[in-house]
């Protein structure tokens, strides 16, 4: 997965992104979730300000300097995964601070209980060089969601995670932009034939606000349905 992922503030219009498409979220009361099963490619965060000019906050191409941690803060089902260092091709690092962020990581969840002994049978996270979507070689975040549970229940999953407290105000506009491959038998992994099936979740925002506690009260996805 190449993450090129940069912040800007705008009011009217979407600010070029040059590699990317923007995404736009409104408020920060938000987390951003990614959730990912097989490779995102350049992702760019961009917020606007009221004079209509992008101010560039983040940006990583997951370049040299940019590393994985190894699985860490196992819960029952699942751990957390870090990105971390410079990205020497873009200046910027791991992890995001952009926006107040507290958190930004890849949320290893699975459907069975596991240890450090056996994530790596559910799950594994990898920066790897690819061709890219112009047919130059770039850096990829390559996630592989092995065991994946029951069809329709999202057992297993890795999205990439970035918390923002809800109690710190709001931002007008966010975009964000990214590069997002799945691999190439993908249309044949979903199915209609089983109930709540034939769906993959791509991109999520939602607040964190809601009766001033975690749980939010506003989400929107980004998800590819089979018809």
């Amino acid at each position: 997965m190449n993450f090129n992922y940069q912040a800007s503030l705008a009011t009217d219009a979407l600010v070029p992104t040059g590699k990317v498409s923007p995404i736009k979220q409104f408020s920060t009361n938000c987390m951003i979730k990614l959730s990912i099963r097989v490779m995102l490619l350049i992702l760019l965060l961009i917020t606007a300000s009221l004079a209509h000019t992008a101010n560039l906050l983040f940006k990583s191409n997951f370049g040299a300097g940019v590393s994985l941690t190894s699985p860490t803060g196992y819960y029952t089902n699942g751990a957390w995964q870090y990105l971390t260092g410079t990205d020497r091709e873009t200046g910027y690092s791991w992890p995001v601070k952009a926006l107040g962020a507290n958190l930004s990581g890849i949320q290893l969840i699975t459907s069975d209980p596991v240890d450090s002994s056996t994530i790596g049978n559910y799950i594994t996270n990898e920066i790897r060089q690819v061709i890219g979507p112009k047919g130059d070689l770039v850096n990829e975040l390559f996630h592989n969601v092995k065991i994946k549970g029951d069809l329709g229940q999202a057992d297993s999953q890795a999205p990439l995670v970035i918390n923002r407290p809800w109690t710190i105000g709001d931002v007008n506009d966010l975009y964000i932009t990214y590069w997002f491959k799945y691999e190439s038998d993908f249309p044949s992994k979903l199915t209609r034939d089983v109930p709540g099936a034939g769906w993959r979740d791509m991109f999520a925002f939602k607040t964190g606000g809601y009766l001033n506690d975690w749980r939010g009260d506003y989400r929107v996805s980004v998800v590819i349905l089979k018809g």
